[in-house]
């Protein structure tokens, strides 16, 4: 439980983000934080084309809690048509579809 274990795990799934895209040859067009000025933040904005932005939530926690898709859910309410479904990947083992987002494993990330 060191104190930077949450800003570790939210650069680690940067970095394999930007590596995926790269890797297949592609711009990695991502935004890497972006925060309102009431502190509503989204960890990770990727360009899914269309003009669609994808939110991804970066969460170092084991064990899913609904707080974890609080922000992409406000993201969703401010973006419309242009937020999408987002993503939360977190520290657990599992993924698992949800109604609106994918809950991804950071071991399935990248």
């Amino acid at each position: 439980m060191h104190a930077a274990r949450g800003a570790i795990c939210e650069s680690w799934v940067v970095a394999e983000t930007v590596k995926n895209f790269m890797n297949r040859g592609l711009r990695p067009d991502v935004c890497f934080f972006w925060r309102d000025s009431a502190g509503h933040e989204i960890d990770l904005l990727i360009e899914a084309g269309g003009g669609r932005l994808l939110p991804v939530e970066i969460k170092s926690g084991q064990t899913f809690s609904s707080d974890f898709v609080k922000n992409l859910n406000w993201w969703r309410d401010l973006a419309g048509p242009a937020g999408g479904k987002g993503a939360v990947v977190d520290g657990g083992d599992k993924s698992m579809p949800d109604k609106d987002d994918r809950l991804l494993s950071w071991r399935g990330w990248g």
